[in-house]
């Protein structure tokens, strides 16, 4: 190999090393990380330019910080449901997230139980919401007045977690969507006979969910021998 060869060849390695230490430098110094699932994240750089960087696990093995961040939040939820209970209805009912926070505003206004809202990321489905700081005697008498049907303290979240679902169309409610889309499209402009369409398409959904999750609790009820 000649002597003007191998210079060059030494040029060009440390040319490539430079660069690489330069990018890595750069991405370290101005690179944001958003996580978008639990293999996938996207590397935001300068100049508006992102990269979508998945990885590969170990299926048998769990990083420490996020079970966790799991096990702390399943320890929360685990006081307003069961949670061995949830899963088998998430799973049936595409339900992809459950907060504590109120998907608007993030705190919960006077009067609001819970909230449910289309999952737009990869995955689809739907985020149910529910408070936290309810008074569940208050909220049971408030409910069997409603409904018409002895709902007891301890049964309030699951109670609202089965309505959630109600409200969507996996759970047979065709209403659902044309009232977010119907909503959605008319935005603030709304006629007084759309305005009705809108409230009449509401109540349809509300019924339907009260509907379901009352069938489904009963049915709870009886399989542990509860009258």
């Amino acid at each position: 190999m000649s002597t003007g060869f191998a210079s060059w060849l030494g040029l060009l390695a440390v040319g490539l090393a430079a660069g690489i230490f330069l990018t890595l430098a750069a991405i370290r110094a101005f690179g944001t990380v958003h996580r978008l699932g639990k293999d996938t994240a996207v590397l935001q750089l300068p100049l508006r330019t992102s990269l979508e960087v998945r990885w590969l696990r170990d299926p048998d093995g769990l990083y420490i910080y996020e079970a966790e961040e799991v096990l702390d939040k399943i320890t929360r939820l685990s006081r307003l449901l069961d949670f061995q209970w949830l899963l088998p209805y998430a799973k049936k009912y595409r339900i992809s997230y459950i907060g504590l926070k109120d998907s608007a505003s993030g705190y919960w206004k006077p009067g609001s139980l819970a909230c449910s809202t289309l999952d737009f990321s990869p995955q689809g489905g739907y985020k149910v919401f529910l408070n936290p700081g309810l008074s569940l005697e208050e909220t049971a008498r408030r409910l069997s007045q409603e409904l018409g049907v002895e709902l007891q303290p301890a049964e309030v979240h699951k109670y609202l977690f089965l309505h959630e679902i109600g409200h969507t169309s996996e759970a047979g409610n065709i209403c659902f969507i044309s009232a977010a889309i119907n909503s959605a499209l008319s935005g603030g402009r709304r006629t007084h006979r759309r305005r009705k369409e809108l409230q009449l398409l509401r109540q349809q959904v509300e019924k339907y969910a009260d509907q379901f999750a009352v069938a489904e609790l009963l049915k709870h009820r009886n399989r542990r021998g509860i009258p």
